[in-house]
């Protein structure tokens, strides 16, 4: 990513930001503090995940750092305003291209607007609206995290949040692969594959998250 960004892509990318590779955001502190999100509060992430959940935690616990309970509750409306978000055209965007080449609707994308799948076109208000209600969540989803620093014994806030990255381990090809802990397959779906946690940090801080990254691996593999 610092070669990637000693490019300037800004200059030729009008929505790439002009902020270069920040070296210095690299160092992290001695002793970090790790939010531990076991699921949503709705649904409990498979036995995988858990395990590889509690490894991670003792692990962290055992190299010195602070993990605190941080269950993550803000998923169900965050998966609301993403679909509205990309069903806002009633699934227009997705039709041309594939009126064009003639290929078939994925599950992955049929929920979108699929000619079977009734998605109602938005009106600029709805979108306006839909578009409020993100930067509200934002906004408590900042302050929420600002005060995290209560819950931890150094009184510092939560430098980052480990969170299984969906409750199952990964999906099998073909299948739908939701980007929430709405919904999960059968177990048997799921037998000798990979498990994932996510590791996510405050927003622009690639340099603090992949150095954290870095320590986990190292950590990890102790």
């Amino acid at each position: 990513m610092a070669s990637l960004l000693a490019q300037k892509p800004w200059i030729e990318d009008p929505q790439s930001l002009p902020i270069p590779w920040r070296t210095e955001e690299e160092k992290l502190p001695a002793k970090l503090v790790f939010g531990w999100s076991m699921g949503d509060g709705v649904v409990q992430p498979t036995p995988p995940l858990r395990r590889a959940m509690e490894i991670t935690k003792a692990k962290l616990i055992a190299a010195g750092h602070e993990v605190v309970d941080y269950l993550v509750t803000e998923m169900t409306e965050s998966s609301d305003i993403i679909h509205k978000m990309w069903t806002a055209d009633g699934g227009e965007d997705f039709s041309r291209d594939l009126d064009v080449s003639g290929e078939p609707w994925q599950p992955e994308v049929a929920c979108w607007g699929s000619p079977e799948t009734i998605v109602h076109k938005q009106s600029v208000s709805d979108t306006w609206a839909n578009q409020q209600q993100r930067q509200v969540l934002s906004g408590a989803w900042l302050d929420r995290l600002n005060a995290s620093a209560s819950l931890s014994k150094s009184g510092r806030c939560i430098d980052a949040i480990i969170i299984p990255s969906t409750p199952f381990p990964a999906k099998r090809h073909g299948g739908v692969y939701p980007h929430h802990y709405g919904s999960h397959g059968s177990p048997d779906n799921h037998k000798n594959a990979l498990v994932g946690l996510a590791l996510v940090g405050r927003r622009l801080e690639e340099e603090k998250v992949t150095a954290m990254l870095s320590l986990l691996e190292s950590i990890l593999h102790n």
